[in-house]
């Protein structure tokens, strides 16, 4: 069974984070979320084999089976220890590996499946490395 667990990290300030922006660069992905007063950049620097973005209206579903994950768990989605976690046991990761021939696991590679979810986007991502956080705060 999955189950959901949350990531060390700083607290968020404020409330009501969105997605800026999800984007490779060089040898890096970084999620950026943002709200009024500041933006929270989500890096990760190890190899990430997939990111699969989308907004609520269209995997309503998934955002749901997501949310009943959380409750199971006794995490609450988006408040300031929250909107990153790590799904451990995941269907999808186990999917990667059934898709990949267990190239991964052959390798000794541990695949990750990390979820940063906010009101109405959710990233879903399979690496082999924790995310680094920064905050900035914006300049008005």
């Amino acid at each position: 069974m999955q189950e959901m667990l949350k990531i060390n990290h700083p607290k968020f300030i404020g409330s009501n984070y969105v997605l800026n922006a999800a984007n490779k660069e060089r040898k890096k992905v970084y999620v950026s979320l943002e709200n009024d007063v500041f933006e929270v950049r989500i890096t990760f620097e190890g190899f990430v084999y997939g990111v699969f973005s989308y907004d609520e209206s269209l995997l309503q579903g998934r955002m749901a089976e997501l949310a009943r994950l959380a409750k199971q768990n006794d995490i609450v989605l988006r408040d300031e220890e929250g909107y990153v976690f790590e799904i451990k046991k995941s269907t999808l990761v186990e999917y990667t590996q059934q898709n990949s021939y267990r190239f991964y696991e052959q390798i000794g590679e541990e695949l990750l499946h990390i979820i940063v979810y906010t009101e109405n986007d959710v990233v879903e991502l399979i690496t082999d490395t924790l995310p680094m956080f920064t905050m900035f705060k914006k300049l008005v």
